[in-house]
């Protein structure tokens, strides 16, 4: 696998008095992804911050994203008329940076659905079960917060919102901003292969002969 051959995006919740989270993802040819990189701030002001998301792609030869999917209440709002208030967001002090911002979604039921459908293992074209998203080892915060996001005693279908949430929430801005990978079809098999002799015996123990 080349470098040319990956692509990179990014999910990014904003937050100052608790602890915000950035993670980068190298989506492969294939489909799956893998959250390779993670950032987090503290008392951090936004300028900073793009810096140090800018630092991290040079560090690691990332020349571009494809987005940055972030909190839509990052972004500038809206009067009744359509135009937007005049003040410096988030969103566009990052995009001021040169970064591709991308307005995040703002449905939560449907989001946390969409992050299990991601994470739970499906089978690919090999017949291997493997989940669509995984987790590299560094991003050590995302690891730690993910398994102790807990439902919403209103909603069970929902997450509880807390600072544990925070890299969850920014992990269903990246799946939201994509369509699941499709399923790659199963090359074809040459006629003189083993394993036409494997299907077959694998199709009789299913018909129960």
């Amino acid at each position: 696998m080349t470098a040319s051959e990956l692509t990179w995006a990014a999910g990014l919740h904003w937050a100052f008095s608790h602890r915000a989270w950035c993670g980068l993802f190298c989506q492969y040819p294939d489909g799956l992804v893998v959250c390779r990189y993670e950032l987090t701030w503290l008392y951090s002001v936004p300028e900073d911050a793009a810096l140090d998301l800018l630092a991290l792609m040079k560090t690691h030869h990332i020349e571009r994203l494809q987005f940055l999917a972030m909190d839509p209440k990052m972004f500038p709002r809206t009067d009744e008329s359509g135009r937007r208030a005049r003040v410096q967001t988030v969103s566009m002090t990052f995009g001021d940076a040169g970064l591709p911002v991308k307005r995040g979604h703002e449905d939560w039921p449907a989001a946390w659905q969409r992050v299990r459908a991601w994470l739970v293992p499906r089978p690919r074209a090999n017949g291997i079960k493997v989940p669509t998203l995984r987790v590299h080892e560094a991003c050590e915060y995302l690891i730690r917060t993910l398994p102790v996001v807990i439902a919403s005693d209103t909603d069970p279908d929902q997450a509880e919102d807390s600072e544990d949430s925070i890299p969850a929430r920014a992990l269903s801005y990246y799946v939201m901003a994509r369509p699941m990978p499709v399923q790659l079809a199963p090359p074809a098999m040459p006629p003189d292969a083993i394993g036409h002799e494997v299907q077959k015996l694998r199709d009789a123990i299913e018909r129960g002969k």
